[in-house]
């Protein structure tokens, strides 16, 4: 019997850790989606990364639960910030400095 919950224990942080993974990985393919959608528009990822970070640090009266720490729809933001950034890096390496600007 003492196996049998150290295996469910086992089975359920594995669960949930690949659940953790999948919502963060989720927000960064969907954020290079969108820059690739906005045809890398450097000043549109800057604004994007803005409103992300104001939608993580000051979320609504409503999302402000599911806005915690480890909650899922946090997570998924908090990928689609890495992938934002991760665009903007990758583009702006892209680019001569005159073109980078801010």
């Amino acid at each position: 019997m003492k196996e049998n919950r150290s295996n469910s224990s086992f089975s359920e942080e594995v669960v949930s850790t690949l659940l953790r993974e999948m919502w963060y990985v989720d927000g960064k393919a969907d954020a290079l989606k969108f820059s690739w959608d906005c045809q890398c528009d450097l000043e549109r990822l800057r604004a994007e990364v803005h409103e992300v970070e104001e939608r993580i640090l000051h979320p609504s009266e409503s999302m402000k639960g599911p806005m915690s720490p480890g909650a899922s729809p946090r997570i998924y933001q908090e990928g689609y910030l890495a992938g934002l950034n991760e665009a903007i890096r990758i583009v702006s390496s892209a680019l001569v400095p005159e073109q980078v600007g801010r």
